[in-house]
C-alpha cells in the first residue's frame, strides 16, 4: 500500500499526482493553539514516522525532528457567522485538497479554527505513507493524551522482534 500511495502521488502515473492523505476535523471549546502544538511535538517525538522525510527514489529518512512548521492559527472569532461557515467551508477546501511536500517531510498538519462565540475546530491533515488507520487511532489516542497531561511525557515506543510460534 505504501509502494502504491508512493508512486501514485507522481505527476507522470496515469491518474497519478494525487497524494493519499487523510483530513478531518475535531469540533470543540476552548481548544488553546500553543498547547496543541506541543502535544503534536511530542507526538512526533514519539513516532518516527512523523518525522519520515520521502527521497525521489522511495527511500524514507527518519529526521531527527519534525519539519513541521507549528500549528497555524485561523481567527474567525470576530466574524459573524454566516460569514465564518463561509471562511470555514474555504479552509476546508484548501486544505483537504493541498498536496502535503513527504520529500521535505511535510506528513502531517495541525491547524486550528478559533469560531465567533467560542468554539474551535482542529483540523488534522496526515499523510498516509506514514499512517494508516489503525496507526491513526494510536497518533490520536497520543495526541489526546499529550493534550490533557502536558507535564507528562509520552513514554517510548520499543519494538522487538518477536518470533512466531508454530
Amino acid at each position: 500500500m505504501q509502494l502504491a500511495y508512493w508512486v501514485g502521488r507522481d505527476d507522470g502515473q496515469l491518474l497519478g499526482g494525487v497524494g493519499a492523505q487523510f483530513y478531518c476535523e475535531f469540533d470543540g471549546a476552548g481548544v488553546s493553539p500553543s498547547r496543541i502544538e506541543q502535544a503534536m511535538l511530542a507526538v512526533a517525538a514519539r513516532h518516527g514516522m512523523l518525522r519520515a522525510r520521502f527521497r525521489d527514489d522511495g527511500r524514507q529518512e527518519i529526521l531527527p525532528a519534525t519539519a513541521w512548521a507549528g500549528v497555524t492559527v485561523h481567527d474567525l472569532s470576530a466574524f459573524d457567522p454566516d460569514a465564518a461557515a463561509v471562511e470555514a467551508g474555504r479552509i476546508r477546501a484548501r486544505l483537504s485538497r493541498r498536496p502535503m511536500a513527504a520529500e521535505r517531510g511535510e506528513v502531517f498538519d495541525v491547524q486550528v479554527s478559533l469560531l465567533p462565540g467560542g468554539p474551535t475546530r482542529v483540523h488534522l491533515t496526515i499523510e498516509m505513507l506514514v499512517c494508516d488507520a489503525q496507526s491513526f487511532q494510536v497518533l490520536l489516542a497520543d495526541l489526546a493524551c499529550a493534550y490533557a497531561a502536558p507535564a507528562v511525557p509520552l513514554p517510548p515506543l520499543h519494538y522487538e522482534d518477536r518470533k512466531s510460534v508454530v
